[in-house]
């Protein structure tokens, strides 16, 4: 019987034990998996696979279909010792500093042809030249079709779905545009601070951590023009299109009081923690309409939002400047749904306007567990669908995007559990409004 190998690089590591192992793990239970799939850790820690099997502390059914091996040399003649292998798929969960070593370690190996793919998780690069650098290095040994590019956001239940609310319901898309709309902001915040994530943050920060990355996916999906079709390559010759005429306008870096004091941060660092960055797009759709993202660590509340806020109605018989203005509320996390705000008149004598929303709740709506993240990417990646993986030309784009952004710029400075003040956006939607909502 033929067999499937899913092999983990870095599979010591903290990304494999507490995401990759517990995903793989309950979509096994749940037979989506091969049904002859070997999954291989291998690192440089020297386990035997009894002692990775406890490290991983899974389920002893799923126990069955895991292997250890240290390091990388001959790693092919040990999965061949499997028996009869027609796909092998490659996880590097590992620093992104060593992905350029490991792919050619990989092909010196003879780990390569039209049965080996290559999952990557992000960042992928640090700035368009490393980017572009690492995308050269990859495809002098994989041709694209085999590398996956992993966002995890894009295989998000209610992200996934913002396509669906743009290009299923008329009645939505066309006010999509910068006759009706005034503006819109994307919200990531968190309470934690860095954590154990010092040695990457600190060289990072949050920029090419959650901007680059996650929050400009979500501005691509909500201002793309239709694609084609929703195969990955179609969106991704719309998201590039659209990030190409993307412009950085203005940002603001900030940084938490006593980040440098956390472990592992250099105590000069100047690396920003919190940023607010305002873009346009140079589009007939979009022209001079803003777009702010904003997102930050030790906020005082956690929560990923994004709000389409429509322009004032120009009708005179009901206007009322003192509403909160028609917008639509995507909210992804904590709590996943869609709220559209509206004015309706208040019952009783006379006519008296007051805002109300309609909701949408993933938990009341429907029943059973929505598939995380890595469970719904590892699926795909095993069955070759890249449907939810960023593809490279966008991932570059959006390097090119934002730098200007990275460069060094002065840091406004707030305390653990507060946020700082809105600095571009002199209305921003608050998004306290819609955290209980569902």
């Amino acid at each position: 019987m033929s067999k499937t190998v899913l092999l983990i690089l870095g599979a010591s590591g903290d990304l494999t034990k507490r995401k990759l192992i517990p995903a793989l793990s309950t979509i096994y239970s749940k037979n989506m998996l091969p049904e002859e799939l070997i999954v291989i850790g291998s690192a440089r820690t020297e386990y035997t696979t009894d002692e990775f099997r406890t490290h991983v502390n899974t389920s002893e059914e799923f126990c069955k279909c895991l292997y250890y091996y240290t390091g990388l040399k001959n790693i092919k003649e040990y999965i061949y010792s499997f028996g009869n292998i027609t796909k092998i798929v490659v996880f590097l969960s590992l620093p992104p500093s060593t992905y350029k070593q490991t792919i050619e370690d990989l092909y010196n190996e003879n780990l390569h042809g039209d049965n080996v793919s290559i999952i990557i998780e992000k960042p992928f690069g640090v700035d368009v030249y490393s980017a572009l650098e690492l995308e050269k290095n990859i495809l002098k040994y994989y041709p694209t079709k085999s590398i996956y590019l992993i966002d995890h956001y894009l295989a998000k239940e209610p992200v996934q779905n913002i396509l669906i609310f743009r290009f299923a319901n008329r009645i939505f898309e066309t006010n999509w545009n910068r006759f009706h709309i005034e503006s819109i902001q994307i919200n990531c915040s968190e309470t934690i601070g860095i954590e154990d994530r010092a040695k990457y943050f600190d060289k990072s920060g949050i920029i090419r951590d959650m901007i680059q990355s996650h929050l400009m996916q979500l501005l691509t999906i909500l201002t793309m023009e239709t694609p084609k079709s929703n195969f990955q390559h179609d969106i991704e010759i719309e998201k590039v299109k659209l990030l190409k005429k993307l412009k950085v306008i203005n940002f603001v870096r900030g940084q938490y009081n006593g980040y440098t004091n956390e472990k592992g941060v250099d105590s000069k660092s100047t690396t920003e923690t919190y940023a607010e960055v305002e873009f346009r797009i140079e589009s007939d759709r979009w022209h001079n309409i803003p777009i702010y993202i904003k997102t930050g660590k030790a906020m005082e509340r956690q929560g990923t939002e994004i709000a389409v806020v429509f322009r004032n109605s120009d009708n005179p018989i009901f206007k009322n400047d003192k509403l909160q203005k028609n917008a639509i509320i995507f909210t992804v996390q904590p709590q996943s749904g869609i709220f559209v705000d509206l004015v309706n008149k208040v019952p009783g004598w006379g006519v008296s306007l007051t805002n109300a929303n309609m909701s949408f709740c993933y938990s009341s709506k429907f029943s059973g567990n929505i598939p995380d993240a890595y469970q719904r990417l590892l699926v795909d990646a095993i069955n070759s669908d890249k449907s939810l993986f960023a593809g490279v030309e966008e991932t570059i784009e959006a390097w090119r995007v934002i730098e200007p952004a990275l460069q060094n710029s002065d840091l406004i400075y707030y305390d653990r559990g507060k946020n700082p003040p809105d600095i571009l956006n002199k209305n921003p939607i608050d998004f306290n409004n819609y955290s209980n909502l569902c």
